[in-house]
């Protein structure tokens, strides 16, 4: 449904290698997204269902629910602000 939407709305395709989305989640019902995004992200209290994943997200936050989710958003603008910056012709 996900590629569906982004197919439809944003007129983009979304392969199982695309790196230009990030999925983030922290329950059991997020695993078939964990399988679907490679930059997936699930919060800390993802470990609370660990034995029930069938697939695990790339990376895990240190912080629980809402904090978590902050470290996400702090990691994506930290990386975006490191961007080598472009030379202007002379």
């Amino acid at each position: 449904m996900v590629r569906r939407f982004i197919r439809s709305r944003w007129r983009r395709p979304l392969s199982p290698a695309d790196r230009r989305f990030v999925y983030a989640g922290d329950s059991l019902n997020d695993a078939p997204m964990f399988g679907a995004f490679p930059l997936a992200v699930g919060v800390a209290n993802v470990a609370d269902v660990s034995s029930e994943l069938e697939h695990w997200p790339a990376f895990i936050t240190a912080g629980r629910e809402g904090r978590g989710f902050e470290e996400l958003v702090a990691a994506i603008i930290a990386q975006r602000t490191r961007a080598p910056r472009r030379l202007r012709a002379s």
